[in-house]
């Protein structure tokens, strides 16, 4: 500030006199501002309760023979995924896998370590298709982390088939995809939660 001539250093300390009073410089508008932000908000009730429909009670009668169908009808624009017939033929071979059920036959379900086939409908990801069957979405994507170069669970197809096997917490524990070029990719669950996948 020495080195400024004596016209800048008056007209520097004349500023920062005139700042320092404005700051402490009291101001008469503050009361009419309170009085304003006294006024009290009308918040609307809330809407939530008054959207629960009356026909909700009826259904937990029918939900065990309509549980699959319910989420499907909830989204009338997304075609349904129709689970096909269950191959006899496949479940022989591997006879390894068909011990576990017999030793645990009080914690799994009729459907559980059974081959499920499925055929992808347009539009449909594999995330939507497990959750549109009670399983776990969180397993697709793990297994999208080991799909590898060629992306057989990211470029599915209309009416592409997809077998899997799942536990009776709806862990996917086997799946098999055929690509549209007859290639069949296999993903099985390592005891770390990760999957392995094969070919």
């Amino acid at each position: 500030m020495f080195k400024l001539s004596k016209f800048h250093r008056y007209g520097i300390a004349t500023l920062v006199l005139i700042v320092v009073v404005a700051l402490l410089w009291p101001a008469e508008d503050k009361p009419l501002n309170t009085t304003a932000q006294n006024q009290p908000i009308v918040v609307p009730p809330p809407t939530t309760p008054d959207i629960t429909p009356d026909p909700v009670i009826p259904s937990p009668t029918q939900e065990p023979e309509t549980q699959g169908e319910s989420a499907p009808q909830s989204l009338p624009s997304e075609p349904e995924i129709v689970p096909e017939p269950i191959d006899p033929a496949p479940v022989e071979p591997p006879t390894a896998t068909a011990q576990p059920p017999s030793e645990e036959p009080n914690t799994v379900s009729s459907s559980a370590n059974k081959w499920q086939n499925y055929r992808v409908q347009k539009g449909k990801t594999l995330a939507q298709l497990f959750r549109d069957n009670n399983l776990q979405a969180n397993d697709a994507f793990t297994m999208a982390r080991v799909e590898g170069a060629e992306k057989p669970l990211s470029n599915l197809r209309q009416g592409q088939k997809i077998r899997l096997k799942a536990n009776a917490k709806g862990e996917v524990q086997l799946l098999e995809i055929t690509a549209s070029d007859g290639k069949t990719y296999s993903f099985a669950r390592l005891s770390d939660g990760g999957y392995y996948r094969t070919p």
